[in-house]
């Protein structure tokens, strides 16, 4: 399988031989080439990014369960710190919920959770 080397030392190539033959129309091909060349590893770097971004939630999202009351937990914390269920299945966020006494707070959507543990 050619890598983007490969590809880039070819339109070198072609570029030198354009030259040779001193022909403007392949010139003009070939930069066109290199163009679109450059527009295709700019377009790899961007997924490349994406698809580590989204191995990182997925493997983030792995990581939340539903604890018995009704919290979510990382499960790489042993439940240490439990999670707004109203966030996070809405929005897949994980918002920190402080303890009230016997309740639960969300400070980003403003709900109340009692306490059944």
């Amino acid at each position: 399988m050619a890598t983007l080397k490969d590809i880039y030392d070819i339109i070198k190539e072609l570029r030198s031989l354009a030259k040779e033959i001193q022909n403007q129309e392949v010139s003009a091909l070939v930069a066109d080439i290199q163009d679109k060349y450059f527009d295709l590893k700019e377009e790899l770097e961007s997924i490349k990014d994406e698809n580590k971004e989204l191995k990182e939630k997925l493997s983030q999202k792995e990581d939340i369960v539903l604890n018995e009351f009704g919290f979510y937990v990382k499960k790489s914390e042993n439940s240490k710190h439990v999670f707004c269920p109203y966030c996070y299945n809405k929005d897949d966020q994980l918002c920190l919920l402080e303890r009230d006494n016997n309740e639960f707070y969300c400070k980003n959507c403003n709900q109340y959770f009692i306490n059944r543990g």
